[in-house]
């Protein structure tokens, strides 16, 4: 588990592994320094997962900013992982996430 907890300023990122499968668990907000976090966590993760399926839980995430929908992007290039949602709010970041454009610093979050 990575992260400082699940306060609203805060992200706690968790990785599950499962046989044949990750989920990758994103609780609070995914912004500034928690993005760069997330960044770390994935570029060590991704070169482990070879064929692995990959899920990204966004259920409780609050707010996601423009560098944390980078990494998200990034994910969903890289590994093009099923999405778990649960409100209008996280349908909408996951959206956003799967969005194959161009300028990804286009701040539409």
């Amino acid at each position: 588990m990575h992260g400082a907890g699940t306060s609203h300023f805060t992200l706690r990122i968790t990785i599950q592994n499962h046989p044949g499968s990750t989920v990758i668990k994103l609780e609070g907000r995914v912004v500034g320094p928690w993005a760069e976090e997330l960044q770390a966590v994935w570029g060590d993760l991704a070169s482990t997962l070879k064929e692995r399926l990959v899920t990204l839980d966004l259920r409780n995430v609050t707010y996601i900013d423009v560098s944390g929908m980078q990494v998200l992007r990034q994910i969903c290039r890289e590994k093009k992982p099923s999405i778990l949602t649960g409100s209008p709010l996280t349908e909408s970041f996951a959206e956003q996430a799967q969005r194959n454009t161009t300028n990804d610093n286009q701040e539409n979050v």
